[in-house]
């Protein structure tokens, strides 16, 4: 015997969400009634790039950083996580590079890599499991939190479960 469907809880007016959280749905709403705060943005080091972000970037943000291959992407991204390490520790994740080919390209770079740890993972699910793991482990040595940085692309064949995405 069927059983009808259980009907989807709505959203009051004024409840704010973004998305189906806790079974309730969005709603669009006017502008006016959207609420703004100052955004806590922090330098990349690279002026110009904070110039075109709006100030910096923005903390708990995700920025894609994206175009032809050979044009620079990891080599900015390193120069980034270089000035970043200068206030925090930082781990760089990449889905195309090994951990060698990354520190070769930082030492043509001059960057330092103090505080800059490097893993090379194309699932999801172990970046997110290694970074866990690395967040307790900065944790027992600075009360700031790491800052994460990387490239990844989707294996060919992975399953959704393992499907990698730009990681924050």
């Amino acid at each position: 015997m069927e059983q009808p469907a259980e009907p989807r809880k709505k959203a009051s007016v004024g409840q704010q969400g973004g998305g189906i959280r806790g079974g309730l749905l969005n709603r669009p709403k006017p502008m006016a009634e959207v609420e703004t705060t100052d955004e806590l943005r922090f330098e990349t080091g690279l002026s110009e790039l904070d110039r075109v972000l709006g100030g910096g970037a923005v903390q708990g943000s995700l920025v894609l950083v994206g175009g032809a291959p050979g044009i620079g992407k990891s080599t900015l991204m390193l120069q980034i996580c270089d000035n970043l390490c200068r206030f925090s520790k930082v781990l760089y994740v990449s889905g195309e590079e090994s951990e060698r080919q990354i520190k070769l390209r930082a030492e043509r770079l001059h960057i330092r890599g103090e505080g800059l740890y490097l893993l090379a993972e194309t699932s999801l699910e172990d970046i997110l499991d290694r970074a866990r793991v690395s967040e307790e482990t900065f944790s027992s040595w600075t009360r700031s939190k790491p800052c994460t940085m990387g490239s990844c692309r989707p294996r060919r064949g992975a399953s959704d479960r393992s499907r990698t995405v730009p990681w924050r």
